[in-house]
């Protein structure tokens, strides 16, 4: 399961991408109902080595977001919950916002047809 990051009221995100801590909290808990949560490198020895994977989940995140350090770093460890994290290291390195994220905190206090004009500046369709 990949993930792209975890928010919580410390460090709030608008984005759809990211998932409230409690939600992300609820989630891991049906998962370990129907399959056992270990680290990305065991599965892809698994699999790579011929062996069984039915039932073996790894979780993963993208980006590497402060979140993976406060709040979602604790329950994980608290938990014992296994994670890879990609990072983007120019990013990390410097402490940047991802361009994603500073459109996805503005969406919301713009208006419908507005926004619509900026997609349609950048050349994205309606569909």
């Amino acid at each position: 399961m990949c993930f792209h990051g975890v928010t919580s009221p410390a460090l709030p995100a608008h984005g759809d991408v990211h998932l409230p801590l409690d939600a992300f909290a609820s989630l891991i808990a049906a998962v370990r109902e129907v399959g056992r949560i270990v680290p990305l490198r065991d599965l892809v020895t698994r699999q790579r080595a011929g062996r069984e994977t039915t039932g073996l989940i790894a979780l993963t995140v993208d980006d590497a977001y402060a979140s993976l350090l406060s709040e979602a770093g604790n329950y994980l460890r608290r938990e014992a919950v296994p994670l890879t994290a990609f990072v983007v290291t120019a990013a990390a390195d410097r402490g940047a916002r991802y361009w994603w994220d500073r459109i996805d905190d503005v969406f919301p206090g713009v208006a419908p047809e507005r926004w619509r004009a900026f997609e349609d500046a950048c050349g994205l369709t309606a569909d």
